[in-house]
């Protein structure tokens, strides 16, 4: 584990049936886990497609909620790509 993993919460997976649908493995194993809910089964990943009309607005909410690059991506590198965030928005040194 890292740092982005940590903040991601993600994690690894490795699969033994390299040249199979891997989204199709994924379900039929989170199908058959009867660890997870009843109401996690079906369709387990999504895609969300942000308009661009609507990205500055997505990215100030979540600017506050605390959802910044420097939250998802600790490190030098986050923290740049959440100071260049703060000047998309407009923020000042008062926000």
């Amino acid at each position: 584990m890292n740092d982005r993993m940590v903040a991601q919460k993600g994690w690894f997976s490795v699969c033994g049936q390299m040249h199979a649908d891997q989204s199709h493995l994924m379900q039929h194993i989170l199908a058959n886990t009867e660890a997870i809910a009843e109401d996690h089964r079906g369709p387990f990943f999504k895609k969300l497609v942000v308009k661009a009309d609507r990205k500055l607005e997505f990215l100030r909410r979540l600017w506050y909620m605390n959802i910044t690059a420097n939250s998802l991506f600790p490190g030098p590198d986050g923290l740049g790509l959440a100071i260049k965030d703060s000047v998309r928005l407009g923020h000042t040194r008062d926000d």
